[in-house]
């Protein structure tokens, strides 16, 4: 191959300007879909769809959480509808507190005591079962949702609340919150911010950290990692944001009851990392929507007759059916499709090892000219 050619090849798919080389092409064409899409909902979409991409928007603080807890350090929780409680009973005890504080003032506390409440929980969880290695954090957890329920399940008992506590609209900046179009914009900052939080993580120090505790406890311990504080850092940081996503979610709904926050809550989350695609940010964000919108085009099949003669059974036990669809998308994808949503994109886009390749490719010619050709990597190979 002559050093014309290979120039040619190499410099094929650069020509970005700088200001944009930054990010990748793939990164570029998911952020125009999701600015298109996120534009429609805001400006074309009805009440009802909006609804459901604020509820969306609204998962993705607890998908991007459990996502990373399993998929980046590798352990298994259960208790996602247990943090997501303790931060919002936070907001009916903050109340209780302050009943005569402004709204203004009532907002950010309760935010805040429900995310360090969350915390705390998953403090004293983890203190016994992240020393321990294998599903020790899995049963721990699977514990702490029967106790949250017997606790929250007490609470509305003792409160004369058994239908569930109402919550006021949240009011920033003077102004409440309580149209779906108000709630989208606030639900997206949300939502930005968390991503960009992720997603820092991930990339950075802490991230490589897990992904060498992850691939062997023992020998990031020879290197001097400290498996056991990396561990609990990771599960206490993703215990708060899971509350905090609880305590939004409170004022989002504008009740807070016992019944909400079961099992089946955990089950809905993971069902979105698993179908989205383990340790991905972006794999969180699509498996949010997929699972979101799942309720949303069952009911549009219920209105068409999609179901024909069980449309009535369908109907009448859609919330059990939902739990059973939920279900069947983990065993499916973890069956067929085990990397999610995001493995798809990936194998249409090509490998990353095949991007690194052609890298170091281009800089060898740089910096050595033409390269032998038992070095020489082409789309064919």
């Amino acid at each position: 191959m002559s050093e014309q050619t290979l120039e040619k090849e190499v410099r094929t798919g650069r020509q970005w300007p700088k200001i944009f080389s930054f990010m990748s092409i793939r990164s570029w064409i998911t952020a125009i879909v999701a600015v298109v899409f996120l534009a429609w909902a805001y400006f074309g979409a009805s009440e009802v769809t909006l609804y459901y991409v604020d509820i969306a928007l609204l998962a993705i603080l607890s998908a991007l959480a459990l996502n990373f807890l399993m998929g980046n350090a590798g352990l298994v929780s259960v208790g996602t509808g247990t943090f997501q409680g303790v931060g919002a009973y936070m907001i009916v005890m903050t109340g209780f507190m302050l009943p005569d504080a402004p709204a203004w003032l009532t907002l950010p506390i309760a935010l805040v005591l429900g995310a360090l409440a969350a915390g705390v929980v998953g403090f004293l969880i983890g203190i016994p079962s992240l020393r321990l290695a294998g599903l020790y954090l899995l049963f721990a957890t699977l514990a702490l949702v029967e106790i949250g329920l017997y606790v929250f399940q007490e609470i509305d008992a003792q409160s004369n609340k058994l239908s569930g506590h109402r919550v006021a609209a949240p009011e920033v900046f003077g102004i409440k919150i309580i149209s779906e179009q108000q709630w989208f914009i606030a639900l997206l900052v949300l939502a930005a911010i968390a991503v960009w939080f992720i997603y820092n993580i991930s990339s950075g120090d802490p991230g490589r950290i897990l992904a060498a505790v992850k691939a062997n406890q023992n020998a990031a311990a020879a290197m001097g990692i400290g498996v056991v504080s990396a561990k609990m850092r990771t599960f206490l940081t993703m215990s708060m944001l899971t509350g905090f996503a609880g305590a939004v979610s409170a004022y989002f709904v504008r009740s807070v009851g016992g019944e909400f926050y079961t099992f089946n809550l955990a089950v809905t989350f993971i069902a979105m990392g698993l179908v989205g695609g383990l340790g991905t940010v972006r794999g969180s964000v699509i498996g949010a929507f997929v699972i979101s919108f799942l309720p949303y085009v069952v009911s549009m099949g219920l209105r068409s007759g999609m179901f024909g003669p069980a449309t009535d059974y369908v109907s009448l036990h859609q919330a059990e059916l939902q739990t059973i669809l939920y279900g069947g998308l983990i065993v499916l994808f973890i069956f067929f499709f085990p990397g999610g949503v995001e493995s798809l994109i990936n194998r249409r886009w090509g490998k990353k090892q095949r991007k690194e390749q052609r890298k170091e490719l281009a800089d060898l010619v740089i910096g050595q000219g033409v390269l032998p050709k038992k070095e020489v990597v082409t789309d064919e190979q």
